[in-house]
Formats: structure tokens, C-alpha cells, sequence
């Protein structure tokens, strides 16, 4: 029993962008995330702080956008 299928011409994007685009974005948001960890000081492996560190210190709780602002 041979099995096929069909696939729009343009698929080749899809297939781009899912080998190339999503990979990219996760090691940039790694990136982002690490650089933003350390400089609030949240041990690794956590990526985000604890509602205990939050209390203590109120720009492990900020968005990113506001950090430069503070």
C-alpha cells in the first residue's frame, strides 16, 4: 500500500521558515532572556524569578521594555 500526498508549490516557505525562523527566534529569546536573568540577579536554571526574589527586589518583576526606563 503506497502512501502519497500533495503539497501547494509554494510550500517550500513553510518548510524555510521552520527550519530557519523558529530556531532562530528561540536562541534569541534564550539570548534575551540570559542577558536579563543575570543582570537581576536569578540563579540559573531559573529563567524567571520567584515571587520571594519579586518581593525583594522590585526590578526582577519589571517587563523588559521598563528596565531600561527604571
Amino acid at each position: 500500500m503506497a502512501l502519497s500526498f500533495t503539497v501547494p508549490s509554494n510550500y517550500g516557505n513553510v518548510v524555510a521558515i521552520a527550519l530557519g525562523a523558529i530556531p532562530f527566534l528561540g536562541f534569541v529569546h534564550g539570548y534575551i532572556t540570559t542577558g536579563l536573568r543575570k543582570a537581576a540577579g536569578v540563579p540559573y536554571p531559573h529563567s524567571y524569578a520567584t515571587p520571594d526574589q519579586c518581593a525583594k527586589n522590585v526590578i526582577l518583576h519589571l517587563p523588559s521594555h521598563q528596565l531600561a526606563i527604571y
